[in-house]
């Protein structure tokens, strides 16, 4: 929920599926979070093969390794021929806005519609306030 997080602190517009029944690893996605839509079904592949139908392009952050759910959304992205952006966390400083960090910003500017995914924090510990600092400051420079 890194992005929508994001997103929403910076009033930038956001859009998504989720399972049907608003369910994630964390029990029901709040309403608050009422930009997405639910799935015909409870089964996270279905939102996952939504999501990157729906998108022009994949902005993927990971960390160090993809998760099930990250590698099937890297699988669709390939399988329907969309423009993939990838970033290790690990490998990406929020306080240096360096060549990548530009390369990201001209990614999401020609795309538009970018279908953000990665790992979930409990396959991967610390993602969630990493991918947060990075898309944060992303969405403060798109304005």
């Amino acid at each position: 929920m890194a992005a929508a997080d994001a997103a929403i602190m910076n009033g930038t517009d956001y859009a998504g599926y989720v399972p049907k029944g608003r369910m994630n690893e964390s029990g029901i996605i709040p309403s608050g979070y009422n930009d997405f839509c639910e799935s015909f079904s409870n089964i996270y592949s279905e939102r996952t093969y939504r999501n990157v139908l729906k998108s022009n392009a994949l902005l993927i952050i990971i960390n160090k390794s993809f998760d099930k759910g990250t590698r099937l959304t890297h699988f669709y992205g390939n399988l329907y021929s969309k423009p993939i952006f990838m970033i290790d966390v690990n490998n990406f400083d929020v306080s240096v806005k360096n060549s990548v960090f530009q390369q990201l910003k001209t990614f999401v500017s020609q795309h538009k519609k970018i279908n953000i995914a990665g790992p979930r924090e409990s396959n991967a510990p610390g993602i969630y306030k990493k991918t947060f600092l990075i898309l944060d400051l992303l969405f403060k420079e798109m304005v």
